[in-house]
């Protein structure tokens, strides 16, 4: 629940600090319900086989619960270095 406010308090701030600009809000964390206020971002992986598969499997189980923003990272995958 502390994740979903959290992004809430967050967006409804910026909202008030610029109402001509649609807020942009990034969280690691979050519950049912977070999605209408910000991007969710699955952290920093490790470049190899087990965290790919967590990730691919977080996106699945995210997507479930209808988080349409998701953002994901395995940039450097093939050198097994960190992301």
């Amino acid at each position: 629940v502390y994740g979903m406010l959290m992004a809430r308090s967050t967006y409804e701030g910026m909202k008030l600090a610029d109402k001509d600009k649609r807020p942009f809000v990034l969280t690691r964390a979050g519950f049912i319900g977070s999605q209408r206020y910000a991007a969710t971002w699955t952290g920093d992986n490790v470049s190899n086989w087990e965290h790919l598969h967590m990730s691919i499997s977080m996106v699945l189980q995210l997507d479930l619960i209808l988080v349409d923003l998701l953002e994901m990272q395995h940039l450097d995958f093939l050198d097994g270095g960190w992301v």
